[in-house]
């Protein structure tokens, strides 16, 4: 995927569902402290991607930049084994999901979605939008309504 333009797949579904948003355009970031710190916007509020793997395939969770994934509790919303379920190795990454670690954008893929309260407890939400170099900011209920998640406590 190209990194030096913002997705019109993603435009043009925020549009279609009649979202406020605003774009802001920063220097290459791949962590969550150096979105923040590029992007000029809280920790807590930005909301990163990960992919989940699990018996019958893969999965996305979205969770706020200050907050780990509790693997015990994301077992237990999915109803299955603790060692059944990983983190998507880094190698298999871009393969898997289509662009580099920290691009992924929870309006970009076609994996069930969850969402941690603390998220989306959130006023505003920033996320990436399948770049390197951009990122999105909207209010959290409509952050939800257009990923379609389901909200789940699943950090620590």
């Amino acid at each position: 995927m190209r990194q030096d333009r913002f997705p019109q797949v993603i435009i043009d579904r925020l549009d279609d569902d009649q979202v406020k948003y605003h774009h802001i355009n920063h220097g290459v970031a791949v962590t969550m402290n150096e979105v923040a710190r590029e992007a000029n916007v809280p920790y807590s509020s930005i909301a990163k991607t990960l992919v989940i793997m699990i018996p019958t395939g893969y999965i996305c969770v979205v969770l706020s930049g200050d907050k780990r994934l509790s693997m015990e509790k994301i077992a237990l919303a999915l109803h299955l084994a603790k060692d059944s379920i990983g983190l998507l190795p880094r190698k298999d990454f871009e393969s898997i999901v289509g662009v580099p670690v920290g691009a992924t954008s929870p309006f970009g893929v076609s994996m069930p979605l969850i969402i941690d309260k603390y998220l989306a407890e959130q006023g505003m939400i920033y996320c990436s939008c399948g770049t390197l170099v951009d990122i999105i900011g909207m209010k959290s209920v409509d952050f939800i309504k257009v990923s379609k998640g389901t909200i789940e406590d699943v950090s620590e």
